[in-house]
């Protein structure tokens, strides 16, 4: 494990909100490392940026699947068998939250549940997203500090031009990090587009201070 990581903006949010698709492995990731976690303004200022039109998008794509079981043949009381008909005929793709959802049904529900019981609990979920979420932000700033970089660094940014603009400014911040300390440092990210696709994961890490580069995306 590396000595110190650098946070980038998706796995920010994906670890503080809960219903976001990458949240699992996010948290995962996150809870209970003891290296020094490191982010920068940009990230936060971008986090910002998305985070209540975001929120507001899964809360709301939580309860159109509460209406999808409202609309639903459903028993009053549901077993196994009902449970792995929602995750594979009620609940859609198609929706933000179904990364959530389908662990949901997977791993917080019991064998049996009363149908008004699971709609009354998701609503609670779509609810209080935005309080939670929070909670968990005001968690992870409490363990992560934020690093701001001396100088442009124009020559690694000429050479990563491929990489979107906000995005490589962050990366940047982590490459500038890496040069200041002298131990490994990783950079965890759920933009696979930016960071890892098309050969850009090994020309970041040719011109770059950056260890390695972990990908938490879900695709």
């Amino acid at each position: 494990m590396s000595e110190s990581t650098f946070l980038d903006t998706g796995v920010i949010f994906g670890y503080c909100v809960p219903l976001d698709k990458h949240h699992f492995r996010c948290d995962e990731y996150l809870s209970g490392r003891s290296d020094d976690l490191y982010t920068c303004s940009e990230a936060e200022k971008e986090y910002q940026n998305v985070m209540k039109k975001r929120i507001e998008d899964l809360s709301t794509a939580v309860l159109a699947h509460v209406q999808s079981l409202l609309k639903s043949d459903l028993d009053d009381s549901l077993g196994p068998m009902d449970i792995d008909h929602i995750k594979k005929h009620i609940l859609s793709r198609g929706n933000d939250a179904y990364q959530f959802l389908y662990r949901y049904y997977d791993d917080e529900l019991s064998n049996f549940v009363q149908r008004d019981q699971l709609i009354s609990d998701l609503r609670g979920l779509a609810r209080d997203i935005e309080s939670v979420s929070l909670k968990r932000k005001q968690r992870l700033d409490s363990v992560t500090e934020e690093w701001e970089m001396n100088g442009s660094h124009q020559d690694i940014r000429s050479s990563l031009s491929m990489i979107h603009q906000e995005d490589l400014t962050i990366c940047l911040h982590a490459h500038d990090l890496s040069t200041h300390k002298d131990s490994p440092l990783e950079f965890a990210t759920t933009n696979p587009q930016d960071f890892i696709d098309d050969g850009r994961e090994s020309a970041i890490l040719e011109v770059t201070a950056i260890d390695s580069i972990q990908n938490l995306a879900i695709r």
